[in-house]
């Protein structure tokens, strides 16, 4: 199994970040990778159990996700259960805490590559990296969203 950290400290407070992050099934709208995002029918808007599917920028892919774990105001864990990505045991978790006047994000992905030996060479040769710079990507699109985002009162 591959687990990949990566952080990112952001001007943006907490609960700006997190009206985002909650906000589950659009989160094509600070994740530049997706094209689009959606709840799947019958799910609920947050929370443990809740589903989403998110189509890939280029078209062609997606992803299943589904919420096992969820703190409110810091931080939610997914498994992606079905989807054309070459990685299987996928759990992802977003997570926002207090950093001095702003926030530290972090996403964490562990997952294990699909297709045996050759699978294995593809992660240390090219998947590792293409993940890695993907989160960034998720967690670049998050701040900007977050610091230009209003936020409103509970």
């Amino acid at each position: 199994m591959t687990r990949i950290i990566e952080t990112f400290k952001s001007n943006a407070s907490p609960a700006a970040v997190w009206e985002l992050l909650a906000d589950f099934g659009n989160i094509d709208f600070f994740n530049p990778n997706l094209k689009d995002s959606y709840l799947l029918e019958g799910s609920a808007s947050h929370g443990v159990g809740t589903l989403r599917q998110c189509n890939l920028a280029d078209g062609k892919n997606y992803i299943r996700e589904r919420v096992v774990d969820w703190k409110e105001g810091e931080s939610y864990t997914i498994e992606i259960f079905e989807g054309t990505m070459p990685l299987k045991n996928i759990l992802t978790t977003l997570r926002v805490v207090p950093h001095g006047t702003g926030s530290l994000l972090s996403m964490e992905m562990e997952y294990t590559p699909k297709y045996g030996p050759l699978g294995s060479v593809m992660n240390v040769i090219v998947l590792k990296r293409y993940v890695s710079e993907m989160m960034k990507k998720v967690l670049g699109g998050l701040d900007e969203k977050a610091i230009r985002r209003p936020v409103f009162a509970a």
